[in-house]
């Protein structure tokens, strides 16, 4: 994590999945001074939330849609992500990355991409986040999808994963 925020010069974050919440275990500040941080411990609800997307995509299309069915994953009405909540997991899925450009706060962007143990098993996600004014100039929103898949991969490859990134 210390080499993907060198690299970016923006936040990173690791977080785990309690069942229900994405909860940041690990963070390596940005060197600037406009940041956006979250102390270790932060537990993530929210749909609109890059972390909880990943988690979520890698449920069952069922127990993912009874989450946010019940209120225990929070979901904002008009939020800008597509109504079809399979649908959209399974995208998130496939490309191996969620992006929140704005939608839980107007200022903050994030993209998270899913961390994998040696079954291939989502155990955790690396984020980086980011104030949104930072990331609008052409390029940098891709550039921080490909560092955030690029460090996720490198870690699931040392907890045993032996697949290659998608694409």
């Amino acid at each position: 994590m210390e080499q993907l925020t060198a690299n970016t010069n923006e936040t990173s974050a690791i977080s785990v999945w309690n069942g229900a919440e994405a909860i940041v275990v690990e963070q390596v500040a940005s060197p600037h001074q406009v940041k956006h941080t979250a102390w270790i411990g932060t537990r993530y609800n929210k749909f609109e939330s890059s972390s909880v997307r990943v988690f979520l995509a890698e449920l069952p299309p069922a127990l993912a849609a009874d989450l946010v069915d019940s209120g225990r994953i929070l979901r904002a009405k008009d939020d800008g992500l597509p109504e079809d909540i399979a649908t959209h997991l399974k995208e998130v899925a496939h490309q191996a990355y969620a992006v929140n450009d704005g939608l839980s706060a107007e200022e903050e962007f994030g993209v998270s991409a899913p961390v994998r143990d040696y079954r291939g098993k989502v155990v955790g996600c690396i984020t980086v986040s980011a104030p949104r004014s930072r990331v609008q100039k052409e390029g940098v929103k891709d550039s921080l999808v490909q560092a955030a898949q690029q460090a996720a991969s490198e870690i699931s490859i040392r907890l045993g994963w032996s697949a290659s990134l998608p694409g």
